[in-house]
């Protein structure tokens, strides 16, 4: 726990803009048998209408059944122990500003005892938020029923035709589409977006608008390789992808098909 409260003198005293902490290892900075960390907390904050806000984004897993070429999320490695999660969350909450929680991975929807989560973090007052890539659509559907979600944020990785070269692997379609009309359907607050990937184009974007026809919101996010991370495969930072003015120029065409969004900065 010495990574833990590392981070919690960090989250009393300056409040940085991102922090980062492992969970259920020994030394801090240091994962797991020297590996990386075994669970990741990113705080951010932002000021909307004279009110703070703040966001932890919570990394339970690394697990992931898609295998997309150019992901930047961590490596492989060992989930934490959910306790100290909720420990550390209940020594954080009175710190933080309007709390909300995000659950990202890998697949958060892949984690152990999720639903048994969530609701001890309901319980602590946090506002919950998943990201998802839509593969398990018999999960969100229980979790939108049992109210244990504020928002979600579903990843469209490319159009039907194009879904495994993006993915990675081979992807049940169907189940995507469960999960697009489960989340229309449920979510209070939702989003579909799309990282621009090298190779795609203004018409796979047109047709991934069409898919979702009517969404309340959908965002396009070009495609960055950040500085201290790899890809999933390499050689996708060397493609060339749409650039920001392209997608903004290739916005004004896929608006008229959703209810709102645009391109993320």
């Amino acid at each position: 726990m010495g990574r833990f409260t590392e981070v919690l003198r960090r989250v009393e005293g300056t409040l940085p803009e991102v922090l980062e902490a492992a969970v259920g290892v020994g030394a801090p900075g240091a994962g797991a048998a020297g590996g990386p960390p075994e669970h990741t907390v990113e705080y951010s904050r932002s000021a909307r209408g004279g009110e703070r806000s703040c966001e932890l984004l919570l990394r339970l897993t690394s697990r992931c059944n898609q295998d997309c070429p150019f992901c930047s999320a961590p490596p492989p490695h060992a989930e934490p122990s959910l306790p100290a999660v909720m420990k550390f969350l209940d020594k954080a909450l009175p710190r933080l500003p309007r709390p909300m929680v995000t659950l990202t991975g890998g697949e958060p929807t892949l984690q152990r005892d999720l639903s048994l989560f969530l609701s001890e973090v309901r319980a602590l007052g946090f506002a919950i938020k998943l990201d998802t890539n839509g593969s398990r659509p018999e999960v969100l559907d229980a979790l939108l029923e049992r109210g244990l979600v504020d928002a979600l944020a579903m990843d469209l990785k490319a159009p039907r035709p194009r879904y495994a070269e993006y993915s990675g692997v081979s992807v049940d379609l169907d189940a995507i589409e469960r999960s697009i009309c489960c989340i229309r359907e449920s979510a209070s607050e939702y989003e579909f977006r799309t990282t621009v990937a090298p190779g795609l184009g203004v018409p796979d974007l047109e047709a991934m608008a069409e898919w979702i026809r009517g969404a309340r919101r959908y965002v396009l996010q070009p495609f960055r390789v950040p500085a201290e991370k790899g890809l999933v495969d390499p050689s996708w930072a060397e493609r060339d992808s749409l650039s920001p003015a392209t997608l903004r120029e290739a916005w004004t065409k896929i608006a008229p098909l959703v209810r709102g969004g645009g391109v993320r900065a």
